[in-house]
């Protein structure tokens, strides 16, 4: 299927006066954006919400965002996301909402070709996205256009902080914080990376996202822990954001394959809960693979619940 050119009028599937637009950073197209996002979400999407959102300074919605038109009601809205990482997101990573008066009426897959076009107008070779599991018509829409499932993502919730693991490590180990230098996220972003290659899926944290991320409110160094072997050698690190605020996070559990077994993992979330509860949160939320992977069933160890979980799509370009 080809993408309509922008701003051309076109009807077909019961639908009349339909047209597709780049998106233009203003009023009309905020509130458009939000008016899609919380139809097929089912709201929470306030408009400045949506703003602050996609407002992170790596997106270039005129570039990156398409909306679709039923006269002057917005009905439809693609968003391709940005080059520098977002959280857990790769390049050519994408949301695609079509309201559901509107779905089955070809509009997604309208959309689609323009994602397909910016990804590799912009050198992206693949086109990859995350669908609730429950999502069955999502489920159904990618594979029809030629997607493939390649993985899954789990969110879990620990609600309070009962019972909580002890950081403790075996003789000769060491568990101490990140101090707050002007060097931390350098050493942290060249720990985490190097940790984080042992595992298949993980995404290299690139220094324009490390830059970013160490100027937001949740750069909390001190909240980094870090695990040391008795040859001297970082072998582990977890981070913790969220202290003074209600809900936490743990962000890149991350433990060299060959010190597993050892209760290392414990002793690093331990540590992470410990961070947060001394700053008076009071949840703890973290997002990892599916539930065969070594971090899922260290979560649940230690306390966490799945709330939630993804399915991972992918599509590659000849």
């Amino acid at each position: 299927m080809t993408g309509i050119p922008i701003g051309q009028p076109w009807d077909g599937a019961g639908f009349k006066d339909l047209r597709i637009t780049s998106y233009t950073e203003d009023a009309a197209h905020r509130a458009a954006l939000a008016t899609v996002v919380n139809a097929v979400r089912g709201g929470g999407w306030s408009v400045d919400r949506v703003a602050a959102f996609y407002g992170h300074p790596a997106f270039d919605l005129a570039r990156d965002a398409r909306l679709v038109w039923q006269g002057d009601q917005p009905i439809a809205a693609t968003i391709c996301y940005p080059t520098i990482h977002l959280h857990d997101r790769l390049p050519g990573n994408f949301e695609l909402f079509v309201v559901p008066a509107a779905r089955g009426h070809g509009l997604g897959g309208r959309l689609l070709a323009h994602l397909e076009q910016a990804a590799q107008a912009r050198g992206h070779r693949v086109l990859e996205t995350t669908v609730d599991a429950h999502d069955a018509t999502g489920r159904r829409f990618l594979p029809a256009h030629g997607f493939a499932i390649v993985g899954q993502s789990a969110h879990l919730t620990r609600p309070d902080f009962t019972d909580l693991p002890t950081p403790v490590v075996p003789p000769g180990y060491t568990l101490t914080g990140l101090a707050a230098t002007p060097e931390a996220a350098d050493r942290y972003r060249d720990l985490a990376n190097r940790l984080g290659a042992y595992d298949a899926d993980y995404h290299l944290i690139e220094p324009e996202e490390m830059t970013a991320t160490a100027t937001q409110p949740d750069w909390e160094p001190a909240g980094i822990s870090v695990l040391t072997d008795p040859a001297g050698r970082e072998i582990g690190v977890l981070r913790a954001s969220g202290a003074g605020q209600a809900c936490g996070y743990l962000h890149e559990i991350r433990l060299d394959p060959a010190q597993r077994g050892l209760g290392l993992g414990t002793a690093l979330v331990g540590a992470g809960l410990a961070y947060l509860a001394a700053g008076g949160v009071q949840a703890v939320d973290l997002d990892t693979d599916g539930p065969d992977s070594p971090p899922y069933r260290l979560a649940l160890r230690c306390g966490f619940t799945e709330a939630h979980r993804w399915q991972q799509f992918l599509k590659r370009f000849l």
